[in-house]
């Protein structure tokens, strides 16, 4: 694992897991700054392209790196809402039950919960972007404090 520290952001520690090219897992954790460690299976312009998404994240800016993840077979439904997840900007906040209508299934709001918490790629897939309709937060796979962090830092919250 190579580590890193970034010069701000939210107080995590994401660590990424894969290889060669393609992003298998990322984990997160709390941590005194933020900080993240890339598996040594991952290519060096994978690795770049993370630590360049991290850097523009810390920065307050969508970054807009493309990384490429792989998913398991998944469902078509799951497939959407990931996909409508990741268009949700930095420092903006979807409902559940609005991701369901994008998704096509609009009754489905518990559904993308699940598939919030089922997430193999939090930040970079920003389930934490994802609030109840009355916009309490809801749940999050790294609990709440976490999730409070993510947001206050993109000042959705």
């Amino acid at each position: 694992m190579k580590t890193y520290s970034l010069p701000s952001g939210p107080h995590i520690k994401v660590k990424v897991e894969g290889k060669g090219n393609t992003l298998t897992k990322a984990l997160l954790s709390h941590h005194t700054s933020f900080a993240c460690e890339i598996a040594d299976d991952l290519s060096e312009e994978t690795t770049k392209e993370i630590y360049a998404w991290l850097l523009s994240y810390s920065q307050g800016s969508q970054p807009t790196t493309d990384l490429t993840f792989k998913e398991q077979d998944l469902p078509p439904f799951t497939e959407k809402v990931l996909q409508k997840m990741q268009l949700i900007a930095f420092g903006s906040l979807e409902s559940y039950m609005s991701l369901a209508k994008k998704a096509g299934s609009p009754r489905a709001a518990r559904a993308v919960g699940n598939i919030c918490r089922a997430n193999l790629f939090p930040l970079f897939i920003p389930c934490h972007r994802v609030v109840c309709e009355d916009r309490s937060l809801g749940g999050f796979a790294y609990g709440l404090p976490m999730k409070k962090e993510l947001l206050r830092f993109e000042k959705a919250i």
